[in-house]
């Protein structure tokens, strides 16, 4: 039987046809609804109940197989107690009902879920991606990130502002919630404002804005293959367009706060980054700076990046000569 996941696997419907008793193979069409009309997603041909069944360039025929791999919309669990011989019966397009988005994970699920980058042993990771895992109260989430960072000592964090928190005029909102709530002091996490505006071309053109700490990690990798990692992750620079921010998935509008440049040195100033809109550029970060409140030269990310790159190499040769004769 087919299931699909939360309340838009409301919208899909399934039809089995084209069965074949001699073969015992059959069909499987997947649709979508959408604005009332059902639309031909994916087919499935051949598709087969014997889990050793291949057709005649040796692939696997078996319906979990195919479509478990293969399907963007469903899964196929097969009812493995009924004989491989029955052939599933005829579905005329049916709607697959009972979606449920469930509920949303907790601050407490996801900061136990980043416990599992904590050992270096076990994952190579470069950067934390906060994803907007934060409100004006809350930051256990960003607090398990920078304890994860500060531990390893061979990653950062990139960490979002609170939604709610982004205005600067005509009261100061942000910079009040980073020096009297969060209030970090550490260069191994980076804070970034605002968030950025979008078409989500994705679910049908819906403006939204999105934390902007995936867009930092993007600026983060192009630096990393453009220019060196210990490059500052932010501005147009002389080549690659580093800063700029862009996207092969959705359309980019903009920011959703503008901040003057009074505004921008205030935020600066306190340890966040800013982006930006520049005329003939687009979107892209202006600031490079790390929550690390004294000045000196570990708050600002490119020395971090080249600290953590030094030190790495070291160990990473130190390793190979552990348990040699002095």
């Amino acid at each position: 039987f087919p299931v699909t996941i939360g309340v838009w696997g409301n919208t899909v419907k399934i039809e089995v046809t084209d069965i074949d008793a001699t073969d015992k193979t059959f069909t499987i069409n997947v649709y979508e609804t959408i604005e009332g009309v059902d639309i031909l997603k994916e087919s499935f041909t051949n598709l087969s109940r014997d889990t050793t069944a291949v057709d005649g360039y040796n692939k696997s025929m078996y319906i979990q197989n195919v479509i478990n791999k293969k399907s963007l919309f469903i899964r196929i669990v097969d009812n493995t107690s009924v004989a491989s011989t029955l052939m599933p019966q005829e579905v005329v397009i049916t709607s697959i009902t009972g979606g449920a988005d469930g509920s949303l994970p907790t601050e407490t699920d996801v900061s136990n879920g980043w416990d599992l980058y904590s050992n270096p042993d076990d994952v190579d990771v470069d950067l934390l991606i906060n994803s907007g895992y934060v409100t004006a109260t809350t930051f256990g989430v960003q607090t398990k990130m920078k304890a994860i960072c500060e531990s390893r000592r061979d990653c950062r964090a990139l960490l979002d502002t609170p939604y709610s928190e982004l205005s600067m005029s005509p009261t100061t909102d942000l910079t009040d919630w980073r020096n009297t709530v969060q209030n970090f002091n550490s260069y191994w996490t980076s804070l970034d404002a605002p968030w950025i505006k979008i078409v989500d071309n994705i679910t049908g053109g819906v403006e939204i804005d999105i934390p902007a700490s995936g867009f930092t990690a993007q600026i983060f990798a192009r630096v990393s293959n453009v220019k060196n990692p210990w490059n500052a992750a932010a501005g147009t620079q002389l080549s690659g367009n580093i800063g700029v921010i862009s996207s092969s998935y959705f359309t980019i509008l903009g920011l959703s706060v503008s901040y003057t440049p009074s505004q921008q040195d205030a935020l600066y100033g306190a340890g966040i980054n800013p982006y930006v809109t520049r005329s003939g550029a687009g979107t892209l970060r202006w600031g490079q700076k790390t929550q690390q409140i004294k000045a000196s030269a570990t708050n600002r990310e490119n020395v971090v990046v080249l600290s953590i790159l030094i030190e790495n190499s070291v160990k990473i040769y130190l390793n190979n000569v552990v348990f040699e004769l002095n």
